[in-house]
């Protein structure tokens, strides 16, 4: 199986305005960690289960982050270090790359200082790596989707910025290939588990519609 090279990449320009009203839209830094197991399904190699360890710094982009709306959409672009540690033999291999998350929220509960939302995400992650110990194949490549539902929510710093986080279970497939001594070789790439985000966006001004 030939791996489809697909680079994704935005470039996203944070901004934060010190406004007197707070607002619909906001935008601001983000950071997220990950855990989950993955296994990897070789034709070659077979099965092989690993543990997925990650960390995201990047920027995000909510439609409201402090408004009376049911719905948002928060948009997240960012960069990420991953370290796959495989289950029975002494290897690992570590990547880095982007992430693309998208999030259909709706509120739960919504009051002047505290937004609450649930709904699904869908990611896209593509990603570069090397093998850590052994040595013996390079050159790896890894592109996955995911989805799964997130549970989050806004906290309103007066009307300037808010402090956010959400907590996703996500199950995420894809295919990782590489270089070694006998050739090219692939795998399909499963994983499940949970990560946990941290947010700060500044309100990027219009109508106060916090208050409800």
């Amino acid at each position: 199986m030939k791996l489809l090279k697909v680079v994704l990449c935005g470039a996203v320009v944070a901004s934060s305005l010190c406004v007197q009203q707070a607002s619909a839209v906001g935008m601001g830094p983000y950071l997220r960690s990950r855990s989950a197991d993955a296994t990897w399904d070789s034709d070659g190699q077979g099965e092989a289960d690993a543990t997925h360890d990650s960390i995201s710094i990047g920027v995000t982009l909510d439609t409201a982050v402090a408004r009376n709306s049911v719905f948002n959409y928060r948009l997240d672009l960012g960069y990420f270090q991953m370290n796959h540690e495989f289950d029975d033999y002494n290897d690992e291999v570590e990547f880095t790359g982007l992430e693309w998350n998208n999030t259909f929220g709706f509120a739960v509960y919504r009051g002047r200082w505290t937004r609450l939302w649930l709904g699904p995400a869908l990611r896209f992650t593509y990603a570069n790596g090397e093998e850590d110990h052994y040595g013996s194949a390079d050159d790896f490549v890894l592109f996955s989707a995911g989805l799964g539902p997130v549970f989050g929510g806004n906290h309103h710093c007066g009307s300037v910025m808010s402090i956010g986080w959400a907590i996703d279970y996500m199950f995420q497939a894809g295919t990782v290939s590489w270089e070694n001594s006998g050739g090219d070789d692939d795998a399909t790439l499963t994983e499940t588990g949970l990560s946990a985000a941290l947010y700060f966006i500044f309100h990027m001004g219009g109508e106060d519609r916090s208050v409800y």
